[in-house]
């Protein structure tokens, strides 16, 4: 049985692919459609934030005696500093609106980058902090 914790950030994981669902038969230039960009930034900084607190300093006092755990945090890390910076880069270009085409190109490449990365960290990470906080 996943932790509080975890039962949270997978709840946020739900909420962020729900709203990038809504994009993709949505308007970008609807003001609907511009909160929805908005509503997914607020998510995944509240989750970066919780993840930042909570789960991240219970994995690196595991990492400590543990090299593969060390490696694992080291990549997803490095993999996180990407897809953050591509969210949030889509966040800014289109929450005011935009062109069509690429709006929907952009979507499509930032919701497979999103769905990988929750995909890893459910799988990966968050069964490896359940491990360690059970």
């Amino acid at each position: 049985m996943p932790s509080i914790l975890v039962y949270e950030l997978k709840k946020d994981h739900e909420s962020v692919l729900a709203l990038f669902e809504k994009l993709r038969s949505a308007n970008i230039d609807s003001k609907e459609t511009q909160a929805w960009i908005l509503s997914i930034k607020t998510i995944l900084l509240s989750h970066l934030r919780k993840e930042d607190t909570q789960l991240y300093p219970v994995l690196k006092k595991a990492a400590e005696k543990d090299d593969n755990l060390k490696q694992t945090l080291h990549m997803f890390a490095q993999d996180m500093d990407s897809v953050a910076k591509t969210a949030l880069e889509f966040v800014e270009k289109y929450s005011k609106g935009g062109e069509k085409f690429s709006f929907a190109r952009d979507l499509g490449k930032i919701t497979v980058a999103i769905k990988t990365r929750i995909s890893k960290e459910e799988n990966i990470l968050y069964n490896k902090f359940d491990q360690i906080a059970a």
